[in-house]
């Protein structure tokens, strides 16, 4: 006896959901649908901007007034307040998107100037040193953000050499695509909801998750030579991101907050196995601290440290100890160095 299955694809459209349904026939007919959400909005580049915008969730993405603009994250966070006037970036997050296409005055401060000059010594191949000026010249939309940029710079033929920017945003005022004459230097991607889910460069490409609170969970970092780091995050009771770390904890960044929520501190750790010793690890710590006056950074500092310990002094004796535990002693070192 022969049994005949017949296997057939059909989709079906419904406003912005497409339904895939898989039928197969044998006598009678079973049908087994998955839905697939479009996510348009979040990933159509915006022509213009309102003066105020709501995510899918109903939670503003920002909004605009006479001189100033706020952005906010899907969970109602907000992230930057933007003084159109000064071209001023105050972020009240450390983890943001736009901050690298700033320039820094301190982690929390960025300014966007229309043009910025600064010279530079640089190598010649075998000729020598050279000295040249590069400049980068920017253009910001109506809410403060970068939309194009234009930068000159000596190239090695004694010439002036032009890269030109492009940025382009979603309805959300969220950073979609970067291009440097036009080729796509920066893509992200959102969900339905407008969390980033994917960030790609030439150098790594980043895969994000989300927990129920709209806050990431896990960001997975697959480098150009094919090698992964996923990190966890941990956040306090206020929802400010509070420990990112690996599985392994060799690779850890830690915040701290003071009463009012500020930042005060944040502590990066990365720990490498000694080359020529595998029973001793390389604790590496970069901690930076902030001062604050009336709510904002009069002063940053940074420190580093290197501390190695695969053994402790036991009844005047040198006694090895595990890996793990010269992590945690030099975890304990630091901060009572502070």
């Amino acid at each position: 006896m022969t049994l005949l299955l017949k296997i057939t694809m059909v989709f079906l459209f419904t406003g912005s959901v497409q339904i895939s349904c898989l039928m197969l026939s044998a006598g009678s007919v079973m049908m087994s649908c998955q839905s697939k959400t479009y996510n348009k909005e979040t990933n159509t580049i915006a022509n213009q901007f309102t003066i105020k915008e709501s995510f899918p969730n109903h939670k503003t993405a920002f909004e605009k007034t006479d001189h100033q603009v706020f952005l906010y994250n899907t969970a109602g966070i907000k992230l930057f307040t933007i003084d159109l006037k000064k071209y001023l970036y105050t972020a009240h997050q450390p983890e943001l998107n736009y901050s690298s296409y700033l320039h820094k005055i301190n982690d929390l401060l960025y300014f966007s100037p229309k043009i910025i000059k600064n010279s530079f010594t640089f190598a010649t191949g075998n000729v020598g040193t050279g000295m040249g000026t590069f400049s980068t010249e920017n253009v910001i939309n109506d809410l403060g953000l970068l939309d194009k940029g234009k930068i000159e710079y000596p190239n090695d033929k004694g010439k002036i050499g032009i890269y030109n920017i492009v940025y382009s945003y979603n309805k959300f005022a969220q950073l979609l695509i970067v291009k440097q004459d036009r080729e796509v230097i920066l893509e992200n991607t959102y969900d339905e909801n407008g969390h980033i889910i994917e960030s790609k460069t030439s150098k790594e490409q980043r895969k994000l998750t989300y927990n129920t609170e709209g806050q990431i969970d896990k960001e997975e970092i697959i480098n150009k030579d094919g090698s992964k780091n996923i990190l966890n995050y941990r956040y306090n009771s206020s929802k400010q991101i509070e420990k990112k770390y690996n599985d392994e904890e060799t690779l850890i960044k830690e915040y701290q907050y003071d009463s009012k929520n500020q930042l005060v501190s944040i502590i990066e750790y990365s720990g490498t196995i000694n080359k020529n010793d595998p029973s001793e690890i390389v604790n590496h710590f970069v901690k930076k601290s902030y001062t604050y006056k009336i709510d904002k950074i009069i002063e940053e500092k940074q420190y580093e440290y290197n501390i190695v310990n695969s053994s402790i002094l036991v009844n005047h004796k040198r006694m090895p100890i595990t890996i793990a535990e010269q992590k945690k002693l030099a975890w304990k070192k630091l901060k009572d160095q502070s």
